[in-house]
């Protein structure tokens, strides 16, 4: 009687045990039941009724032991939380580290960056306006400039291991490759392959993160995404381009218009604005609100040739495609810190 009564009570306590916080359990789970298994012996030789004490003591005590244990372990996850979210706060918003080397403080870095932007406006104002021409053709930005120039661009800063001024080139890759596959009514296979693009990256790190390092080209391409979450920001911001095409789209000639050429000085300073800036918050303040900015002129022209109806709504979805793009790699922050670390970190080990 005595025997199965002692191998009852203690597999009833092992089965409290599994209640317990998971960290609690591996740091003090098999301590605890020696020291079970002890106080079981000597009870044993008191008699059934002395086990039946002791068992009915440890029950009694679960409850109470159960919540002070998941409120102490929540508190300290709790803790580790908010400790998180004010270094992510703090790394995402206003530090950067002084070995990012861009614009902020190198004129000739500053250039590259505003490079795309101040081509691309060129180009577009010279397709317009001379020679003129009767209608305005955005194929002519595709073949001539959109088709070469981003990818190249973006393949030399792949091999430079990506400055903060390549970031512009797969924007306007990334915008051109839709504005065709649009033309062609090819939308679901450029998803398909963004998604693609993404779910390698994605499965990259996990794959680093799990003691399988990536080659070192690849690291310092990830570490370069990380240092400046806004560098990502700037990126999808060389779609501008796209949209102030998309915005002065409209039944009139653009070369009659004086607010096109106007649109894209905006979109070139604020690339060089943002360029200078010393802190992240300030860096998509200024994407934000150059982004507002360049759509006045459109709205000015729209306002001009037509009367507000239909325009006004179709340059308030254009101008909130393009913020909601200027955002998105906000989402991406905690993840680029992790990243940030561990690439870091196995960097240093190695």
């Amino acid at each position: 009687m005595t025997s199965h009564l002692l191998v009852l009570l203690s597999r009833l306590y092992k089965t409290i045990l599994r209640t317990f916080p998971a960290g609690f359990r591996d740091e003090f789970g098999e301590e605890m039941v020696e020291l079970f298994g002890e106080r079981l012996a000597e009870a044993e030789k008191q008699g059934a009724w002395a086990l039946t004490r002791l068992g009915s003591q440890e029950v009694c005590h679960w409850p109470v032991a159960l919540l002070r244990l998941h409120v102490y372990h929540w508190q300290k996850k709790r803790q580790r939380v908010v400790r998180f979210l004010v270094d992510v706060s703090r790394k995402s918003w206003f530090g950067i580290p002084s070995q990012a080397n861009d614009g902020r403080f190198s004129s000739h870095q500053l250039l590259l960056e505003i490079f795309p932007f101040l081509f691309t406006a060129l180009l577009i104002c010279l397709l317009t306006y001379w020679p003129p021409a009767q209608t305005y053709d955005p194929a002519d930005i595709a073949l001539l400039w959109a088709g070469v120039g981003p990818l190249l661009g973006l393949l030399l800063g792949l091999a430079q291991k990506m400055p903060r001024w390549a970031y512009p080139y797969s924007g306007l890759l990334v915008g051109y490759t839709l504005w065709l596959a649009i033309g062609q009514r090819l939308v679901w296979l450029w998803v398909l392959l963004v998604l693609t693009v993404l779910s390698l990256i994605i499965l990259a790190v996990v794959v680093h993160r799990q003691g399988q390092p990536l080659p070192k080209f690849f690291q310092q391409i990830g570490v370069s995404a990380t240092l400046d979450w806004t560098r990502l920001s700037f990126g999808l911001f060389g779609t501008a381009p796209l949209f102030i095409l998309a915005a002065f789209d409209n039944a009139f000639l653009n070369q009659r218009t004086a607010y096109l050429p106007l649109a894209l000085l905006v979109m070139v300073m604020t690339a060089g604005v943002y360029g200078r800036c010393q802190r992240q918050d300030e860096q998509l303040a200024v994407l934000l609100a150059g982004t507002t900015l360049l759509f006045v002129p459109a709205l000015m022209d729209h306002v001009y040739w037509q009367s507000w109806g239909g325009s006004i709504v179709w340059l308030l979805a254009l101008w909130a495609w393009m913020i909601t793009l200027l955002l998105l790699p906000l989402l991406t922050v905690p993840t680029q810190l992790i990243t940030l670390e561990l690439l870091t970190g196995r960097r240093s080990k190695e």
